[in-house]
């Protein structure tokens, strides 16, 4: 899960990043990346990419 954690965290914008940083600096132990959102919502997007790919 690690390895998904990093490529998520690369495939952020500069603006999400901050957001991201300032997620972990404020709710610090009760945040929980692989329940946000936008980790969930990137996974379900590169699982559909992934299942396309192998679709073809």
């Amino acid at each position: 899960m690690n390895s998904l954690i990093e490529e998520y965290k690369a495939s952020l914008n500069d603006k999400e990043k901050v957001v991201l940083e300032i997620a972990e600096y404020k709710l610090e132990t009760s945040f929980d990346i692989v329940e946000s959102i936008g980790f969930k919502n990137w996974l379900k997007s590169k699982k559909k990419l992934s299942d396309n790919i192998n679709n073809e």
